[in-house]
């Protein structure tokens, strides 16, 4: 799996389990969160730990979206982490 495909892999996972904005069903397109995506994919690439991933997201959440914390960003982020692990396998 290239760094493309993580990256392709993670917007899925942020549209299908983040969704924080719950959008997605709706009309709305499906690239709302690429660009949360595509940060958290660069993170990990940089060595990022599943805490600072999940600590980012709440921060998006709450922050950038003016939201309470949806509970999701942990596991969201412990997804995230195992998706670039296995980029970095063989």
């Amino acid at each position: 799996m290239n760094s493309q495909d993580v990256a392709e892999r993670l917007r899925r996972l942020f549209w299908d389990e983040w969704d924080p904005l719950c959008v997605n069903g709706t009309p709305c397109p499906d690239d709302e969160y690429n660009s949360y995506a595509d940060e958290v994919c660069n993170r990990l690439e940089a060595g990022a730990t599943v805490g600072e991933i999940a600590k980012y997201l709440r921060w998006v959440e709450a922050d950038q979206m003016g939201l309470s914390a949806s509970g999701k960003a942990d596991v969201v982020a412990g997804r995230a982490a195992a998706m670039a692990l296995i980029r970095r396998q063989p």
